[in-house]
């Protein structure tokens, strides 16, 4: 039977460094904890622990590199996955190999955790509960993504169990194709999609998603939106556009940066911090798949990035800051 990395300390040590012990020394505390975590990075039983603790809904110490309420957002972003942890060892197993295919997951849930934590001390903007939870995705030139992150993140969504309908505002109307040819080829979609953008109120679980290409009647559109997303890619030159139009708009608005591996997003994503531009945390990367899904009706395969980007919006309009 395999070990995990940390089998091999004794266990006072794997207690104090994982928990539920600790040492009366913060600052040595956290040294311990992240050589901790650093230990479960290079652990070949990640995927397992972190199976094992959030199906046990261990509720104290570190398994897996994360704590427990980052472990929570991992299994949001399973769940918008379509994989439940319900004690099974088939959801278990179906758990184990989702995050062996998707590791950077585990990133996300950390990232989704922080920034919930920034919105608790009330480091970021107001949320937007109560409000229309209309979603403008748009971009500041053409080719940044904006109709495959309105599908993924739609998708996203839908998976999660919310209402979703997309406005295509597109001429070319690449969502309404999309989804004619999903309905001819036998298909369900999960939401509707239609040429007119509506909304579905407010404080509630419906979503309305509108995609809107660069020069492509965005005024239009912004007036019915609450909330505008700024695709853009991770050049130095896609990124200062996305921030001048972000500036510009009337609405709250955020840069997503979609199509780069993780290296150039945490580049972007330093850029846009350093200039103190509003971004998300998620990333979508850039699977080709994508468009090939748009083109031909199919459902796109599920994503950790669009699974975490549709939590951070659920959780704007829903997290209230003190």
């Amino acid at each position: 039977m395999k070990r995990g990395l940390c089998a091999g300390l004794p266990y006072g040590v794997q207690d104090i460094m994982w928990g539920p012990e600790a040492i009366n020394d913060a600052g040595r505390q956290r040294t311990l904890t992240g050589a901790a975590q650093v230990i479960c990075e290079m652990c070949p039983l990640r995927s397992s622990c972190l199976a094992d603790a959030i199906g046990n809904d261990d509720q104290h110490g570190v398994f897996g590199g994360l704590r427990v309420k980052a472990r929570r957002q991992l299994a949001r972003l399973a769940e918008a996955a379509g994989i439940r942890l319900d004690g099974s060892e088939r959801a278990r197993s179906m758990f184990v190999a989702w995050l062996d295919a998707h590791p950077e997951a585990i990133e996300q849930a950390r990232r989704m955790h922080a920034q919930a934590r920034r919105a608790e001390r009330g480091h970021r903007t107001a949320p937007l509960a109560g409000l229309s939870q209309t979603v403008v995705f748009t971009a500041a030139s053409h080719g940044m993504g904006t109709t495959t992150a309105t599908l993924a993140v739609a998708h996203a969504l839908a998976r999660a169990g919310r209402s979703v309908r997309v406005a295509d505002t597109d001429p070319a109307a690449p969502m309404l194709s999309w989804h004619a040819r999903a309905v001819e080829q036998g298909h369900t979609p999960p939401f509707t999609v239609s040429p007119h953008v509506t909304s579905q109120g407010g404080d509630g679980d419906g979503w309305t998603l509108i995609d809107v290409p660069a020069g492509a009647g965005a005024c239009a559109a912004l007036r019915g939106a609450t909330l505008a997303v700024v695709v853009t890619r991770d050049r130095e030159d896609c990124l200062r556009e996305a921030c001048g139009m972000s500036h510009l708009l009337a609405i709250p608005s955020s840069v997503l940066v979609t199509g780069a591996g993780p290296e150039a997003m945490a580049r972007a994503h330093a850029w846009l911090d350093e200039r103190r531009q509003a971004r998300t945390v998620a990333s979508i990367s850039d699977d080709m798949a994508f468009d090939h899904m748009i083109e031909c009706g199919r459902t796109p395969p599920a994503d950790a990035g669009a699974a975490a980007l549709a939590g951070e919006l659920h959780a704007l309009f829903h997290t209230r800051t003190h």
